[in-house]
């Protein structure tokens, strides 16, 4: 299905076997809105067509599709991924009114850059969902480099605790490379102290394998003494959202005392 998206009621196109129309008033007010693709034909910009898609996707998704725009722009502008972030965020918060505007604002909330892949997007979720605290994401670790000098970071790590997750694809099994780097990486972290849990596709399937994933992860983190109010029922992604607005605000009322 080919989205055909129109600035306003009147220019959009009949329908057309295979396509849909979309109005999307904030091209008409927003130069950048449109990405030249080639001759006459457009794209819309990545910022806007997550803001289209709000209102048609879930909140988990909009999360996930949102670390995955930010990581895309990052790599193909070089720019950093949290100044990316920093302009999703005003653009959404300068935006006028559109349906969905409200979970954008929801869903940033939970939104981390330099996220690397969809599935450690969820990953990072589940573990919230059920408890855990947050952790940082494809973070470098102290005095571990690999033989080309090129330091070894970790998917979601609690650096404190030195307790890490590690999400494989299928190319980590597939692609002789990748398969030796990462065991010679887990290997030296290991050596130094580091708990690293791998998981695949399979441990994030559905609530029961995230349950246990998670009950896994926490463990581990408790026996390296962190405290851990691990759910067995993950709370949902609108409720984690609404918890971590509540820790925004009660920061800067600190910060402002």
């Amino acid at each position: 299905m080919l989205h055909i998206t129109s600035s306003t009621p009147d220019r959009r196109r009949r329908r057309i076997p295979g396509t849909h129309p979309h109005v999307w008033k904030l091209i008409a007010t927003h130069p950048d809105a449109c990405v030249p693709i080639k001759g006459n034909v457009f794209a819309l910009h990545p910022f806007h067509a997550w803001a289209q898609l709000s209102s048609h996707v879930s909140l988990e998704e909009l999360v996930i599709l949102a670390e995955a725009i930010i990581t895309a722009i990052s790599k193909s502008s070089g720019r950093y991924p949290r100044l990316v972030l920093s302009s999703l965020r005003e653009f959404i918060d300068n935006a006028p009114y559109f349906l969905g505007k409200t979970a954008c604002r929801t869903a940033l909330q939970l939104v981390k850059a330099n996220v690397l892949s969809p599935k450690e997007s969820k990953a990072r979720l589940v573990l919230l969902r059920h408890g855990l605290p947050d952790a940082e994401v494809n973070c470098h670790v102290d005095r571990a480099m690999f033989d080309s000098g090129k330091p070894m970071s970790l998917d979601i790590a609690w650096k404190h605790f030195k307790v890490a997750v590690e999400y494989d694809g299928d190319h980590h099994r597939t692609d002789k490379h990748q398969w030796r780097r990462d065991r010679k990486k887990r290997d030296r972290l290991r050596q130094l102290g580091w708990t690293i849990i791998v998981i695949t596709a399979d441990d994030i399937r559905d609530e029961v394998a995230c349950a246990e994933f998670a009950l896994n992860v926490a463990r581990e983190l408790t026996l390296r003494g962190c405290d851990v109010d691990f759910r067995v029922i993950a709370m949902t992604v609108e409720e984690l959202a609404r918890r971590e607005k509540a820790a925004d605000r009660k920061k800067r009322r600190e910060s402002a005392v």
